[in-house]
């Protein structure tokens, strides 16, 4: 009963909404009781503006996960396989940034980096004598940098993971065979992180593709429209057209959808890379010799940029009462920005929300996937494999696609 109860639950959470979806998308309108319809497909993608979105949004996907697995990656192998002094301080470091909401990261770079009120453009300008901002977050770029920034300590806690569980027998045998430490990197210990890379990549990708901060405040003011800020707009413009962003979103499900079939395609033989296993290795420490304070310097940098920049400009915003990038304003701090958010009632009531969602959430979501991981581990129960396969699906599956499947499902656009 168990086990039934679990598949039941996961397949009304996960398969039914995507029915739903793919109902709501050849619906009239997005009602299946006003009748089917390929119009919203013809459409959408009949519109040479769906396609400036999808090269917008693989751009900024890929541009984003690159920059978060090159910066995560190099973090990760700094930290676990060198000698770099005071990296176990920077482990305890690189955890902060995962609990800043995304939102609250992307404010904290347009204040850095906006052309108009941009600290550092500020800065730029007044040190170098220019007369117009060098640098501007409302642009594609901008919000690459933004987004894979705010996901790179993600991918460092996945391949640090990585670094930890890898057999060092192959790297010691390929160093005592003549290779050095570089080649050894690049012909040994990358190839063996393969698996753990493709997965990496995999959660970068759509988490790019899904985002919707970045796009929503960053890329909407820079007329850089993505999938998810377009769906947004379709299902707040007046009238709502349900039936068009469950088309968009059903061809972001497509896109997402190919990243998992690479990604099996990649990792299909997992026997190859049996080096990486669950058992508790001892990983060979690289002594860098005079080039460990080369690499503490790109920590110190990196942690500036991903924790001291943003934090000490969002400190300093919320202490005045008027946002101006100026020392002028120090003689300005004030505490009735807190006063006001503290003795607003929408404010307690978000912290309450906020609070509910969080722990109910985990909750529940911890119960059945451990009931589902000890099903398709530890049993023998016919189907466990298809039970796996639809616990995995929801990776693959943007959160906004999900929030328009749910508005199809249980309410109605009417």
């Amino acid at each position: 009963l168990v086990p039934l109860g679990a598949a039941s639950l996961l397949v009304y959470l996960v398969a039914f909404p995507l029915a739903m979806l793919l109902l709501g998308s050849v619906s009239v309108e997005g009602e299946v009781t006003k009748g089917f319809t390929i119009q919203n497909y013809l459409d959408t993608y009949g519109d040479p503006r769906t396609y400036r979105l999808l090269a917008y949004s693989v751009a900024y996907s890929f541009g984003s996960s690159f920059l978060a697995l090159t910066l995560g990656t190099g973090l990760a192998w700094i930290i676990e396989r060198t000698n770099t002094p005071g990296r176990r301080a920077f482990f305890a470091l690189s955890l902060v940034p995962l609990i800043v909401p995304g939102v609250v990261s992307t404010i904290a770079w347009i204040f850095l980096l906006s052309g108009q009120i941009g600290v550092v453009n500020r800065a730029l300008m007044a040190v170098l004598g220019l007369e117009s901002a060098p640098v501007d977050v409302f642009s594609l770029g901008g919000m690459i940098w933004a987004e894979g920034l705010h996901l790179s300590p993600l991918v460092f806690l996945l391949m640090s993971a990585a670094f930890k569980s890898m057999d060092p027998s192959l790297e010691e045998s390929a160093l005592t065979s003549g290779s050095n430490t570089w080649r050894t990197l690049r012909r040994v210990t990358l190839p063996i992180l393969l698996p753990a890379f493709a997965s990496a990549t995999l959660i970068m990708f759509v988490r790019g593709l899904e985002s919707f901060e970045v796009p929503r405040l960053i890329g909407v003011p820079a007329r850089v429209p993505v999938f998810t800020s377009e769906i947004y707009a379709q299902l707040h413009q007046y009238p709502a057209d349900y039936g068009g962003a469950g088309a968009l979103a059903v061809g972001l499900l497509g896109i997402s959808a190919v990243g998992v079939w690479l990604y099996q395609r990649l990792t299909g033989r997992a026997e190859r890379f049996a080096t990486v296993t669950g058992k508790a290795f001892r990983p060979r420490v690289l002594d860098l010799g005079a080039w460990r304070y080369a690499t503490l310097a790109l920590l110190i940098v990196y942690f500036l940029l991903i924790i001291g920049m943003p934090f000490a400009i969002l400190l300093f915003a919320s202490f005045i009462p008027f946002y101006i990038p100026s020392l002028d304003m120090l003689s300005k701090l004030t505490l009735d920005n807190y006063r006001f958010v503290f003795e607003h009632p929408s404010a307690r009531d978000g912290v309450r929300n906020s609070l509910l969602l969080g722990v109910t959430a985990a909750t529940v979501t911890m119960a059945l996937t451990a009931v589902i991981a000890w099903i398709t581990t530890k049993t023998r129960l016919r189907g466990r494999g298809l039970l796996d396969f639809i616990a995995f699906v929801p990776i693959a599956i943007p959160g906004l696609v999900l929030g328009v499947s749910f508005i199809l499902q249980y309410l109605s656009p009417a």
